[in-house]
Order: C-alpha cells, then sequence, then structure tokens
C-alpha cells in the first residue's frame, strides 16, 4: 500500500489494510485437507510512505493517487480499485490469490 500520513483517504485505508492482512483464508494444500491460513502468510504486506520513500517505490511504480493498493502476482501488477472497506479488499484478495 503506497500512502501519506497526511492523506485524508490513506487514513481511512490504512487500518482496513491492517485488518485484512490478518483475514484467515482456505488453502487447499491437496483435495483431501482445508487448511486456514492468515492472508499474511500467503501475500507480503507493504506499507510505503511517499512522503519518506528512500527506496523510491512511489517513483518506480508511477505512484500518482493515494492510496494505492497493488497486487503483484507471477510478475503482473494488479491494481486495487475498490474502496475503503474491509469486504471489498479481502474479496480482491481472495479472487486475484485463489484464480
Amino acid at each position: 500500500m503506497f500512502f501519506t500520513n497526511w492523506c485524508g483517504h490513506s487514513k481511512k485505508m490504512k487500518p482496513i489494510f491492517d485488518e485484512v492482512k490478518n483475514e484467515l483464508v482456505t488453502v487447499d494444500k491437496n483435495k483431501n485437507k482445508n487448511e486456514k491460513k492468515m492472508l499474511k502468510e500467503l501475500v507480503d504486506f507493504k506499507l510505503v510512505d511517499c512522503e519518506n520513500d528512500d527506496t523510491r517505490m512511489c517513483s518506480l511504480f508511477k505512484i500518482k493517487y493515494l492510496p494505492t493498493l497493488i497486487l503483484i502476482k507471477d510478475g503482473k501488477k494488479i491494481k486495487y480499485t475498490g474502496g475503503p472497506e474491509l469486504e471489498k479488499l479481502y474479496l480482491f484478495l481472495k479472487r486475484e490469490l485463489t484464480s
């Protein structure tokens, strides 16, 4: 998640981002067993403060709007376009991770 501390939209999204990473999901390791894992075990959740970005990630990803959430899966960048709602972000990750 790319954000800044002064951005009102970032302030709304950050607690949702933090909560979603602790959601339980079903992982099918094999067809005989369903296992639950935390999303944070499946995804590397990162916060990048674009005001204090020593890594230059905001420039590298060409971030123009805050907050911006990007899932990188198999080298492909998938941008989250939903609002600051727990269920929408959770469903986005679940859909993208299981497809």
